[in-house]
């Protein structure tokens, strides 16, 4: 019983070595390119943008420019901190989506369009530990993008002095925000898998768009919480409201993600890479 005791541990070390391995090396790949640091100045500069329409709307009368004004006036609700804080969670979700995907694209199609995935596969490491040590590292990059954009607009909205501060809506908006957000992650698996599935970035992004601009048109047809990518949107819209998708909406999303992640070992492990 030791014997296999001891036999099981280690080879879960072994497993948990390569991942170890292959996400030590990825995370410095990331740290490096350019896609990083701008990834992380664009979830910043949004919630900027989105203070400075709040300001322009808190004090319209001190701008000078119609545009601006025209736009600020058409958020609904008052420039207080429960308007700030459901304009940034329901902007930030959908840009997140975006920079999500521009992420995992990059991360599972960079090795194809570099033509270096023949010396990636000639490691002596297992393929699915490449598809998991990439999958922890879009994890990890996309909580930091996430907590940058929170940050960012915390702290415009404390600058901006809103009225109406109530901790526990911001409490419940964060959990709202945070689902929808763990959800948009968890959905990148299958943007993963089309592009394991094309080799590079190009198809991947674009079934991103596709996917995104679908949600619009299928909540017009009122099957929205049957759709992946509508129901993590409406975590950060519908939830300020109290109305949640239900359970077959979050077992979509978990067997989506769960799809895309088998998918994505599947063409590293089977398909022709050559």
């Amino acid at each position: 019983m030791n014997k296999i005791s001891t036999s099981f541990a280690n080879r879960i070390g072994t497993q948990l070595g390569f991942i170890i391995a292959v996400t030590r090396t990825e995370t410095k790949k990331a740290i490096r390119s350019k896609l990083f640091w701008i990834t992380l100045i664009g979830m910043v500069l949004v919630p900027l943008m989105l203070s400075v329409l709040m300001y322009i709307k808190k004090y319209p009368e001190l701008t000078n420019n119609s545009i601006l004004t025209t736009k600020a006036s058409m958020i609904p609700g008052n420039a207080d901190w429960p308007t700030y804080i459901s304009l940034c969670a329901q902007i930030l979700v959908g840009t997140g989506m975006f920079a999500f995907a521009f992420v995992v694209s990059w991360l599972f199609g960079r090795e194809h369009t570099d033509r270096t995935l023949k010396d990636l596969l000639a490691l002596p490491l297992p393929r699915w530990s490449f598809v998991t040590g990439k999958f922890v590292v879009m994890v990890i990059w996309c909580i930091l993008l996430f907590f940058v954009s929170a940050t960012a607009a915390l702290v415009a909205g404390a600058l901006l002095h809103l009225d109406n501060w109530s901790s526990a809506f911001a409490v419940r908006s964060l959990q709202d925000f945070t689902a929808g957000i763990a959800m948009a992650i968890w959905l990148n698996m299958l943007i993963a898998l089309v592009a394991a599935w094309s080799g590079g970035y190009l198809a991947a992004i674009g079934a991103a768009v596709v996917a995104l601009l679908l949600g619009n048109f299928i909540e017009m047809l009122g099957l929205g919480y049957y759709y992946p990518w509508y129901i993590t949107m409406a975590y950060a819209s519908d939830g300020l409201q109290g109305i949640y998708p239900g359970a077959v909406s979050i077992i979509i999303v978990i067997v989506s993600g769960l799809a895309g992640f088998a998918g994505t070992i599947f063409c590293w492990r089977y398909a022709d890479q050559t």
